[in-house]
């Protein structure tokens, strides 16, 4: 019999119990369940009577929704709604260092930034057009939303660019998007790109978040690339400052890249008319009751290389907070001050993440 007992450590046991504890609490603390506007089971009618081709039940036959106000048709003008919504509230809140109580930024200081990020780019030379893509390869933190409402601000692409896709890949991205600039957070990622200079001749510029090495400044050196610090740039562009040149609505907004399992990344191209209409749509199916408040406040721990994460973030730009890790959550809710708020099935969501992560590194089920 002891034959057909897998052997278990004491802390995997521990940690099995956990888990059977959390599944029980879960099944037993649900909570009432929130008011739609259509049935959850019964969202979509059949277009032509074709079962596999669905629309929408809030919109009439043969419409699409478009947007949800007249003057938010961009993501530019959606941030600029969040700013009035908010009367110039808490948009981004971060831990500096991942320690000690959040600071916030505030709508009108972020979009300062962003129009100093902006501006410095096109004092270095590139163009402030639909043409022109700039890179975002960073973990998720301000300084990626402050660049994102920037290039928005002067009609400029997002191309976000993550670990995950190889050294490959990522040349790829930047030769055929012809991206002369990409922002980085850390020496690692910067580092990657300065050693792809041969494959990638039209990138000129990297603009880093944290403090440059020195290994880092003697590589660009020697591949000609410039760099430049994320403050620096944020002085520049302080300095002299351009007028904002926003998007239009069927400008593309960014281009978001697939992962690779299939072959060579594919860039998929979305207008600024495309996210909002997503954003518009999934909104109009959430009532106000379920839909964030003005107090509340998203936090930000997927990807922001992934649209999911910047659809979220799009929603009149409710204000957010950055973690630098998964097991930060639940501290949030302590030292993210009052008004701001985790809701509990978001709780069981994390710590039945964490209990998932931590058998499946044990290995021992």
């Amino acid at each position: 019999m002891e034959d057909l007992i897998p052997s278990v450590s004491l802390g995997a046991a521990a940690t099995i119990a956990t888990a059977a504890g959390l599944a029980y609490y879960c099944l037993t603390s649900q909570e009432e369940p929130a008011h739609t506007v259509v049935p959850v089971d019964d969202q979509s009618v059949a277009v032509d009577g074709n079962p596999h081709i669905r629309a929408s039940k809030l919109v009439p036959p043969g419409t699409f929704v478009e947007y949800m106000y007249e003057d938010t048709k961009t993501l530019y003008e959606s941030f600029q709604r969040g700013l009035r919504q908010s009367k110039n509230g808490p948009c981004l809140g971060y831990r500096p260092g991942g320690k000690g109580a959040y600071e916030w930024i505030s709508y009108k200081e972020m979009f300062e930034r962003a129009s100093y990020i902006g501006s410095a780019l096109i004092r270095k030379g590139v163009k402030a057009d639909n043409s022109t893509c700039v890179g975002v390869f960073s973990r998720n933190r301000p300084e990626w939303i402050i660049t994102e409402v920037g290039l928005y601000s002067y009609s400029m692409v997002v191309v976000p660019i993550y670990d995950t896709l190889g050294k490959e890949a990522c040349s790829h991205i930047i030769y055929q998007a012809e991206i002369s600039a990409v922002i980085c957070d850390r020496n690692e990622q910067a580092l990657i790109l300065v050693r792809l200079a041969e494959s990638t001749p039209v990138l000129k510029y990297i603009i880093i978040m944290d403090q440059a090495s020195d290994e880092l400044l003697a590589e660009c050196k020697k591949a000609r690339i410039e760099l430049c610090q994320f403050d620096d740039m944020l002085k520049l562009g302080k300095e002299h400052l351009v007028p904002v040149k926003p998007s239009k609505p069927d400008d593309i907004a960014t281009i978001c890249y697939t992962s690779g399992t299939t072959g060579t990344p594919k860039g998929v191209m979305l207008t600024h008319k495309n996210v909002i209409a997503a954003v518009s749509a999934t909104k109009m199916q959430i009532t106000v009751e379920v839909g964030p408040k003005q107090d509340d406040c998203m936090i930000s721990f997927l990807p922001l290389s992934h649209m999911l994460e910047r659809c979220c973030e799009v929603r009149e730009y409710t204000p957010f907070v950055f973690l630098r890790e998964y097991f930060l959550l639940l501290d949030f809710k302590e030292k993210s001050g009052p008004g701001m708020r985790v809701h509990s099935s978001r709780d069981k969501l994390w710590l039945w993440a964490k209990v998932s992560k931590h058998l499946d590194e044990r290995n021992e089920l």
